[in-house]
């Protein structure tokens, strides 16, 4: 089988490069067409064919019928296993006009055509050499295609000569060849990141052409934003490491996954974790030491006892047992982490009574940071809640040197743990930490600041310190003294926020 990249070379030789004019036949036609993403493939063959018209064709083989990240066929006849959760590196951005966006939505949904075309012929196909035949001439078209990009730019040629009209303002030319750069850019980091995901996806199959990091440091230089794509290969390359063993019931493989995954954990995604979530969960399942323990049996052991000694006794043997089977969870979710957790907070509790002689179970441990003013009403709450969003809504735009802030996936998961804190006053059970964000301590500080003013008018010390210090992979370095010694400072915060508003408004 040969997978066509008709579309991609149609982008970067003719008759689609972004020129600024090549399109503009079917510009005025498709604007309507326009005003939301497609949600499905079909959706998206007509929305790219309406954006290309007549100027070239390709075909669409194997199509699967729905959002192409969720589709994963069962293997029947070929050796090759399906991940259960898709691989993907982050997208990157290219915001911007209708015509940018046009040219994103028809290489982002090739990208996704060409990557799980591959998935479904994998898991139909009943010869393996055809799969790796099929890997390695779509790798190395790929490849090519990168390299034309690479020498269009490295020979200077650029897309001077092909976007410049001599008619044109000298501006309007500056316009356009400032745009195709931003097109062409993001075609190139989609091809490599898509080449790596093939890679990673298909490892077994083409171990000839696993890309060496020097397979791409000729592309460095023009990667935009892509300075740690070689960490995050890894990351994805252990993480597929970890769901084969899982799928294969191989331990010894996700043990060994999960403690080479601790060095990417700066540049892992949701999907990610989520894989680590189910890895620690297989380790603590297929452990016959320790899978018997659960919540349930802890508390009702508990409740047998009649004194603090016994109790403390008791969860320190439970504490060894995990650290004897060598079980140290790095994924605040799985279930091994959430007993350690419960088991921690059950000693902290019951210490304190070491004398008594008998101390009755509590559910949960009582907040070490004290609240400063009465227990706020349900009222209070939602109108905090609407008052801290605006406090916090800047965070979703862009920063002084008009970078993105943090991922929209980031800023919705922020906005559910501070309203989550407002509405139970205390820390967030389970925090996956946001590990990226263009912000500075001292602004994320006083923001965090500004909602804790909303619920204790005098400004004291409270869980939100906790908050930040859970929250941002930032304070990683910070304790929590220092944090409050800072705690409201912010002398040019006000004027920030406006000037990043204003900047937030000129991007849309």
């Amino acid at each position: 089988m040969r997978i066509e990249l008709k579309l991609y070379n149609s982008i970067i030789n003719s008759p689609l490069f972004p020129s600024g004019s090549n399109m503009l036949g079917g510009y005025d036609e498709i604007k309507h067409h326009l005003g939301k993403t497609p949600s499905n493939i079909d959706e998206a063959k007509d929305w790219i064919r309406k954006a290309v018209g007549d100027r070239v064709t390709f075909t669409y083989a194997i199509i699967p019928q729905a959002l192409p990240s969720s589709v994963f066929v069962n293997p029947q006849k070929s050796e090759y296993i399906a991940d259960k959760y898709p691989l993907r590196f982050p997208i990157l951005s290219l915001e911007g006009n209708l015509y940018k966006r046009i040219y994103k939505s028809i290489i982002d949904w090739e990208c996704y055509r060409i990557h799980n075309t591959l998935l479904q012929f994998a898991a139909g196909i009943n010869q393996d050499i055809r799969l790796k035949a099929t890997i390695k001439g779509t790798l190395q078209n790929l490849y090519a295609l990168m390299g034309q990009l690479w020498t269009f730019y490295e020979y200077g040629e650029g897309p001077e000569p092909r976007c410049s009209d001599p008619n044109a303002h000298q501006e309007e030319n500056a316009q356009t060849i400032k745009q195709c750069n931003e097109i062409l850019f993001y075609l190139l980091n989609r091809m490599v990141c898509l080449y790596y995901e093939i890679v990673v996806a298909f490892k077994e199959f083409c171990t000839e052409y696993e890309p060496m990091v020097s397979t791409i440091e000729w592309l460095k230089g023009y990667l935009k934003g892509r300075e740690t794509i070689n960490q995050e290969y890894e990351s994805l390359l252990e993480a597929h490491s970890i769901q084969q063993g899982i799928i294969k019931n191989n331990r010894e493989v996700v043990n060994s996954g999960l403690e080479s995954i601790k060095q990417w954990l700066n540049h892992t995604d949701d999907t990610t974790r989520t894989i680590i979530t189910e890895a620690e969960d297989f380790i603590f399942n297929t452990n016959d030491s320790v899978s018997s323990i659960s919540k349930d049996k802890i508390k009702s052991d508990i409740l047998s006892m009649n004194n603090a000694r016994e109790i403390v006794s008791y969860i320190d043997g439970i504490m060894d047992l995990f650290q004897t089977n060598h079980i140290e969870p790095i994924s605040p979710k799985s279930i091994p982490a959430q007993l350690i957790n419960y088991l921690t907070e059950q000693k902290t509790i019951y210490i304190t009574k070491i004398d008594s002689s008998f101390i009755p179970h509590s559910e949960q441990i009582t907040p070490t940071a004290k609240n400063i003013t009465p227990k706020l009403g349900p009222k209070d709450k939602k109108r905090i809640q609407s008052e801290a969003q605006k406090i916090i809504g800047h965070f979703a735009g862009y920063n002084l040197k008009s970078e993105k802030i943090m991922s929209d996936s980031d800023f919705a998961r922020l906005m559910g743990y501070i309203n989550e804190a407002i509405e139970h006053e205390n820390v967030p059970v389970e925090i996956i930490p946001i590990t990226h964000i263009n912000l500075t301590q001292a602004h994320i500080r006083h923001t965090i600041y500004k909602i804790n003013n909303l619920m204790y008018k005098r400004g004291g010390r409270t869980f939100w310190l906790d908050f930040i210090l859970l929250t941002f992979t930032k304070f990683k370095s910070t304790n929590r003294e220092t944090l409050y010694r800072n705690w409201n400072s912010g002398d040019s915060y006000e004027a920030d926020v406006r000037e990043m508003l204003k900047i937030n408004k000129s991007q849309k």
